[in-house]
């Protein structure tokens, strides 16, 4: 089973390469929309921080949190760096993981916005986070775990990620909701509503507003549950925040846990 979710993974990693290689030959303008609908690297970054505040910095974050002078954060799938650019004003250091190649593009963005030497980024080969055990202090993602071909991609990234955190660390991660299903073809989504997840065929374009992963609230609460999560809550996503909200819901869902 392992092999067939690391040819899964590998896929993944080579269609979202080769999908944003080609976004980058419209130069600054077409890297930067590939990751967010936005025109330039400024209005990505504006927005980012508005995305950022709404669903990463919320009361009930702070509910179980304190002292973040003095915690890391950890990015999974930092993309163009929008979000991670907003979570360093926020944590001591925050750490990014991305399957593409641009590492030292993004790298570059970042420090010509804040100099500080507080974020570090990494290339993922695997889905095995590469930092030490109970390193971080809170994990945050969104528009990412949709993207993953496999379920059980899903499944050893919760893994990694309970490796990393420390106990009593958040993690906060959106996924799109098979509730909200596009198609809602009725046996797509008993079937899908019955195992807990659907796995969509692989996009022609590796496009990023196609999902590949829709799974269950009661799905994802068991796999982190079985990761030595405690569930504190779920909540919904809007589009384009914050113009969109609260009137355009969006297709995922998110989920906040604690590591015991």
């Amino acid at each position: 089973m392992s092999r067939v979710v690391d040819v899964a993974f590998e896929r993944n990693r080579e269609d979202m390469t080769e999908a944003i290689a080609s976004a980058m030959a419209g130069g600054d303008t077409g890297f930067a929309a590939w990751f967010n609908q936005t025109d330039t690297f400024e209005e990505s970054f504006v927005r980012g921080a508005w995305d950022f505040s709404f669903y990463f910095i919320t009361p009930e974050v702070c509910r179980y949190f304190d002292q973040p002078e003095d915690k890391n954060c950890l990015e999974i799938g930092y993309g163009g760096g929008r979000l991670l650019q907003a979570s360093r004003q926020y944590f001591r250091h925050s750490y990014g993981v991305d399957v593409h190649a641009f590492a030292d593009k993004v790298e570059t963005l970042l420090r010509e916005r804040d100099p500080r030497d507080n974020f570090t980024l990494f290339t993922q080969r695997d889905e095995n986070i590469p930092l030490p055990d109970h390193s971080v202090h809170y994990v945050y993602s969104t528009i990412v775990i949709q993207h993953f071909y496999s379920h059980e991609i899903f499944v050893r990234y919760v893994q990694s990620i309970s490796r990393v955190l420390e106990p009593g660390g958040l993690v906060n991660l959106y996924f799109a909701d098979v509730r909200k299903h596009h198609g809602r073809r009725w046996l797509k989504y008993l079937t899908g509503g019955w195992r807990g997840y659907i796995e969509e065929a692989r996009p022609p374009d590796a496009r990023t507003a196609y999902n590949t992963l829709w799974m269950t609230r009661g799905y994802v609460r068991r796999v982190l549950a079985a990761n030595g999560f405690d569930l504190l809550g779920f909540t919904d996503s809007f589009k384009r925040v914050p113009d969109g909200y609260p009137c355009r819901p969006g297709s995922q869902s998110g989920v906040l846990a604690k590591k015991l």
